[in-house]
């Protein structure tokens, strides 16, 4: 599910991400995934096994890796808000599996985070396989 909004979506392989020159423009070259564990998936041990790695790798970006097993959307979309270290970079949201009731606030919840990006921010949301959706 990709979010209609006033900001463009990251498309991998299309648009900005595709033809601009990342030495000119860090935005283009950095992105930043939050989320749960699908994000973190804390029990690799190799690094090079995590899907942001693999992404960055095959796309010749940074992808800084912000999961933490175990948080709810709220949670998620609490700590995109309040990061000032990540704010010139595309953000990647894969999060909404985690709590009892998660399903009916992911979408708000991410809502939440995608409005408070800056202007013209690159953005991926990432579909969630939360019970009762």
């Amino acid at each position: 599910m990709l979010a209609a909004s006033r900001r463009s979506s990251l498309m991998l392989g299309a648009g900005e991400w595709a033809t601009n020159n990342p030495r000119s423009n860090p935005r283009v070259l950095n992105a930043v995934a939050f989320g749960d564990s699908f994000t973190e998936l804390a029990y690799l041990t190799n690094p090079g096994d995590k899907w942001t790695n693999i992404v960055a790798t095959r796309m010749g970006r940074l992808i800084a890796n912000a999961g933490i097993g175990g948080q709810t959307s709220t949670e998620v979309t609490d700590r995109s808000i309040a990061d000032v270290n990540y704010t010139d970079r595309g953000h990647i949201f894969f999060c909404g599996t985690n709590g009892p009731n998660s399903g009916h606030t992911v979408l708000g919840d991410i809502q939440a985070a995608v409005i408070d990006l800056a202007p013209g921010t690159e953005f991926l949301i990432l579909p969630s396989f939360a019970d009762g959706w």
